[in-house]
């Protein structure tokens, strides 16, 4: 059962309500088939039982208002700002239609491990045939709802079951990759499968491990700490708004709302707010992310000037034509900073109306605006995150890198997930620091690119998936697969 506290509070009633699209499944388990007609089944007579049958019916509009609150007051107080209380059976109605469609959801089955408070449930949308992975925690002491997530539940048929099968699955990708799967149970990574891992590509928002860790840095000096208060600056633009400003919007903060830096740290890593890395980037200094940042990469100047998301977006959804071109052309950071500095992208602002058409823009510039590291560059900052963890005082940055691990695996078999994703239109990274139920320890970067049209997000999920089942499973790859794979361009 999957229990990591906060992604659950962060992500999951969101998935209700919006249709989370990560698919999700009990790695180290046969993910399950959706060939077949499944047959319904009865609740089970316990605790979560009972309350996933009221679940049902609130989501099927067969009951009206709840008479007694059914969500734990700290499952609601850390949900996104954006998400409609989740106390409304409207609500849960919304949620409803957005995932399962105008028919029924009906239960197929329950997972092995299912206790009085807590289980994992297969529903089928009978709209669509799509079968979804429910998982449900209550609070035993209030019977409360504490955890709530619902996702698609991958055919068994789009995850590799073997090495060979994740080699053939990663070559057919469109596009440039860069792959390492190393075991990290030493100083140094001990690679088992690699597809270029020297290859730099752009990461996407992968590259805030490096201002996490400069923020670690600055608090173990002494320039900072965890609990220091940081007030939200309004003049710092980027894109979305984020959670820190919706939860002072919520909670009525007044004007000049301030979080501590560890909850910054937080919702950077764990939900990629954006508006929280500026404000990081600015408090931290980019002279010290960058110091942090080329002790793991063998090309740091590749990242600098260190953008911020803000100019990141101004660059591409914003800034008039010539100032892109300008920058993709700047051979130099100086070249490139200069124009940063100019008027034409000072005076420029992000246009909404243009972000909210990329996906049908398609990639832009994904080869010169972007942030950039390879496979085995960002297993290495993944390593010097652990190695600043075990100090004295570095729990806020254990936490921060452990709340979601993006593909929810099974913290029965996966119980400590350190992870970070990256994403724009035709960039995907995924890259993990994974410790398994016995104690070993495994790096897992996938990188992939594609210039010419947006990548497949699920693809890569499905692979990172059987890659996380294989070495659950004590498999690893042959050397014909480890050495062919190694070898490619």
């Amino acid at each position: 059962m999957s229990r990591r506290t906060g992604r659950w509070w962060c992500w999951a009633l969101a998935s209700v309500l919006v249709g989370l699209t990560v698919p999700s499944v009990c790695v180290g388990i046969k993910a399950t088939d959706q060939t077949g007609p499944p047959e319904p089944v009865l609740t089970p007579d316990t605790a979560a039982g009972k309350t996933l049958g009221w679940l049902l019916e609130a989501l099927s509009g067969r009951i009206g208002e709840p008479e007694t609150e059914r969500f734990a007051p700290e499952f609601v107080k850390q949900l996104p700002g954006s998400m409609p209380d989740p106390k409304s059976t409207a609500a849960l109605r919304s949620g409803h239609s957005a995932i399962f469609g105008s028919g029924e959801a009906t239960l197929v089955s329950i997972e092995e491990g299912a206790s009085d408070h807590a289980l994992r449930a297969i529903l089928k949308a009978e709209a669509t045939g799509k079968l979804f992975l429910l998982q449900l925690s209550i609070d035993p002491g209030t019977g409360l709802i504490d955890g709530l997530l619902i996702t698609p539940a991958p055919n068994s048929g789009d995850i590799p079951q073997s090495w060979a099968e994740v080699d053939a699955a990663l070559k057919k990708l469109p596009g440039d990759l860069s792959v390492l799967v190393a075991s990290a149970d030493g100083a140094a990574p001990a690679p088992v499968y690699a597809i270029n891992p020297d290859h730099r590509l752009g990461i996407g928002s992968a590259f805030k491990l490096w201002v996490l860790g400069a923020l670690a840095e600055l608090v173990h000096d002494g320039g900072a700490s965890w609990e220091e208060p940081l007030a939200l600056d309004f003049a710092i633009k980027t894109m979305p708004i984020g959670e820190l400003r919706m939860q002072a919007n919520r909670e009525g903060m007044g004007a000049d709302p301030e979080f501590p830096l560890s909850r910054f740290a937080d919702v950077m890593i764990s939900v990629s707010d954006n508006p929280a890395t500026d404000h990081l980037i600015e408090r931290v200094g980019r002279d010290r992310i960058i110091e942090f940042m080329s002790r793991v990469h063998d090309e740091p100047s590749q990242n600098q000037p260190f953008l911020s998301t803000g100019q990141f977006f101004k660059l591409k959804r914003g800034a008039p034509d010539e100032v892109l071109r300008a920058y993709i052309a700047a051979q130099t950071p100086e070249e490139r900073q200069a124009v940063l500095d100019s008027d034409a992208f000072q005076n420029a602002v992000i246009s909404i109306p243009l972000a909210m058409r990329w996906q049908q823009d398609g990639p832009i510039a994904i080869d010169a605006v972007e942030w950039f590291a390879s496979a085995r560059e960002l297993g290495r900052t993944m390593l010097e995150l652990r190695r600043l963890e075990q100090r004295p005082g570095m729990k806020p940055l254990s936490h921060a890198l452990r709340i979601n691990d993006g593909i929810n695996l099974d913290d029965r078999v996966w119980p400590k997930v350190a992870f970070k994703g990256g994403s724009e239109p035709g960039v995907l990274n995924l890259t993990y620091l994974a410790e398994d139920a016995a104690g070993n320890q495994w790096l897992v970067s996938l990188g992939w690119n594609n210039s010419d049209a947006m990548v497949d997000d699920d693809r890569m999920i499905h692979i990172a998936l059987g890659i996380f089942a294989l070495l659950a499973e004590g498999e690893l790859p042959t050397a014909s697969v480890t050495d062919e794979a190694t070898a490619s361009p």
